[in-house]
């Protein structure tokens, strides 16, 4: 256990740090609400979360075939490492009853695509670990190393958790690769998984001048293939991995778009991309418009010039855009949020099951007394939903736009090795944000205090006469109403 305690890394970024964009930038993605036809559904998060399970089930059937390779041998010992943890760690309380019902579920799973009865199932016991009774009622009908493979998933489907995780060993080396930076190159896109759409890899938005924005790709667009390969239940990290790569390589993403009758291909060629994380310009002669894209490192500096250039053309009003913004570092949230607040405010509050909150507090900024609005919708997550919460709590801000995605979790990436053979990689949930007035944010999302509902496209069109939330932003702001 030592070892493996030293090898463990808290991710500490909360949604996908963009990128499929140049080297090194890294966090968590996960999924947004909306049914990707410009119109919001009536779902809750859970059922559409509950709709993405039955929906998306993992596919044995190349494992089977012998076609791929779990590149790992899982076993009683790994079992037990991983349930240790869970009990462990896990930010909620684990019902062992549970646990055994999601193994039978995913074995039961695993032989229905194998073309095996799964009567017996039932008579299983969890006793301290199904996996012995599990590869020996069918071991000699499936590959046993599938089966207990089919174990460990089946014990994490159960906490009906997204974001925790079993990185096959090829899954978890890209991982790292990306972590680690070097010499990677990507299209210019930011991407999202939508679970209303049933989880599928998705465009939020392509960047103006990189090379996925001059292959004509919007935000939107579905991505149900990278090279051929299916991104149907692929984790976001996995397919951030695959469009990336060197420098002048081409990555072939199929696509889906509402209009159009049948998906198509396209050819890109990654490229060295850097982006600003902030778009800032005046609006109606006196509103300061920022926009935030993502949470990089620079992110803070960025915002703080923005606002020097408005200050000196006399705004009067600020609107800080986090829509269609997916997160990325904690940190750089509680550095935007000092822009706007006195210092030792709290921002967010990271609560693991200990109950112990880590309550992480504003520096203090100049920009302390402009009004101001926040544009949020169900794209904005992680990061953006600690920022926006904040400035809400904090009454230093209205919310405009709709309901946030809901993405307030933080999970440790732990190396788990099975005897004599690669890593693997488990990635589990230990911890929850908080608003500063105790807001739950994890799969609720936040309220905004003016609701306008629109399509998330027209977030990033920068055309002002469709962009009805940010019509309405400057009109409170302007009149009061």
């Amino acid at each position: 256990m030592p070892a493996m305690n030293r090898n463990k890394t808290v991710i500490l970024a909360a949604f996908l740090l963009l990128l499929i964009f140049a080297a090194g930038a890294w966090a968590q993605m996960t999924p947004r609400t909306h049914d990707g036809t410009g119109t919001v559904t009536s779902y809750t998060r859970e059922d559409v979360r509950e709709k993405w399970r039955k929906k998306f089930q993992f596919d044995y059937k190349p494992y089977l075939s012998g076609e791929k390779k779990l590149g790992f041998f899982p076993d009683e010992k790994l079992y037990k490492k991983i349930y240790y943890y869970i009990t462990l760690k896990y930010v909620d309380s684990i019902d062992n009853d549970a646990l055994l019902k999601g193994v039978k579920e995913e074995v039961k799973k695993l032989l229905v695509q194998a073309k095996v009865d799964p009567a017996g199932l039932d008579g299983i016991s969890r006793g301290d670990s199904p996996m012995d009774s599990v590869v020996k009622a069918f071991g000699s009908k499936v590959d046993p190393d599938l089966l207990r493979f089919a174990c460990l998933r089946g014990m994490l489907e159960a906490l009906n958790d997204p974001h925790t995780v079993l990185m096959l060993p090829d899954d978890y080396d890209r991982l790292k690769e990306n972590m680690a930076g070097g010499n990677f190159f990507g299209i210019g896109v930011f991407i999202m998984l939508d679970p209303d759409n049933y989880n599928w890899l998705t465009v939020s938005e392509a960047i103006e001048g990189t090379p996925a924005y001059e292959a004509g790709l919007k935000p939107g667009d579905i991505v149900t293939a990278i090279d051929g390969e299916t991104t149907k239940g692929q984790p976001i990290d996995l397919a951030v991995s695959k469009i990336r790569g060197t420098e002048g390589s081409a990555v072939k993403l199929t696509i889906k778009r509402k209009g159009e009758e049948k998906p198509f291909d396209v050819s890109i060629r990654r490229a060295f991309i850097h982006v600003n994380s902030v778009k800032a310009k005046l609006i109606n002669g006196n509103v300061g418009y920022i926009k935030l894209r993502v949470y990089g490192s620079d992110s803070g500096t960025e915002i703080e010039k923005a606002l020097t250039q408005m200050d000196a053309k006399g705004v009067k009003y600020y609107i800080l855009d986090l829509r269609n913004n997916s997160g990325g570092l904690i940190d750089a949230s509680v550095d935007v949020c000092s822009k706007f607040l006195p210092r030792n405010l709290a921002v967010v509050s990271v609560v693991s099951r200990s109950g112990n909150p880590k309550v992480l507090r504003t520096n203090g900024g100049r920009h302390t007394t402009l009004p101001m609005v926040v544009l949020v919708n169900e794209l904005s997550a992680s990061a953006s939903e600690i920022t926006a919460g904040c400035l809400k709590d904090h009454k230093r801000a209205t919310l405009i736009g709709e309901r946030t995605f809901g993405k307030g979790s933080v999970q440790e990436l732990m190396p788990i090795r099975s005897d004599g053979d690669k890593t693997a990689a488990l990635k589990l949930t230990i911890a929850l944000f908080y608003t500063p007035n105790n807001v739950k944010i994890n799969k609720v999302g936040l309220e905004p205090d003016v609701k306008v509902p629109m399509d998330i496209r027209e977030a990033n069109v920068d055309d002002f006469d469709k962009d009805l939330q940010l019509q309405r932003a400057v009109k409170f702001l302007q009149s009061g109403k």
